[in-house]
């Protein structure tokens, strides 16, 4: 027997098995509000996001709460990744930039996403698609 069709069959195989980024998110624009949660409450401030194939950009609130600028995403089946593109400067609070692994929720046209900090504030993203 000939190995040359053995070859092509494991490396047909070996191309298909191959791991990808699926988005499992629902690619769209969402309106909705910021708040990071504390134990004395949290200020909520409307934001927009734009998710288009592997792509984020987005409107924060007023005074940079929350920063979220634009990148890639991509998830998981229980998380979403942001790579931040955006440059900054050091006058304000980094862990208020969307970047970085958030847990989320999807049901119908409602998007959460959310993270929680040393397990003291958590900042939440309630987000629906825009009609």
């Amino acid at each position: 027997m000939k190995p040359f069709p053995y070859l092509v069959l494991a490396i047909a195989i070996c191309i298909g098995c191959r791991k990808s980024h699926t988005v499992l998110i629902r690619e769209s624009v969402y309106t909705g509000t910021f708040q990071r949660l504390t134990p004395q409450g949290g200020t909520i401030v409307n934001v927009s996001l734009t998710l288009d194939s592997g792509r984020y950009s987005s409107e924060g609130g007023s005074g940079r709460y929350p920063v979220i600028c634009k990148g890639s995403y991509y998830t998981k089946p229980d998380s979403v990744y942001f790579l931040n593109e955006c440059m900054f400067t050091a006058d304000f609070d980094w862990t208020l930039i969307l970047s970085g692994a958030y847990s989320y929720t999807q049901k119908e046209d409602s998007l959460i996403i959310s993270r929680q900090y040393q397990q003291v504030f958590t900042d939440i993203y309630r987000l629906a698609k825009k009609q």
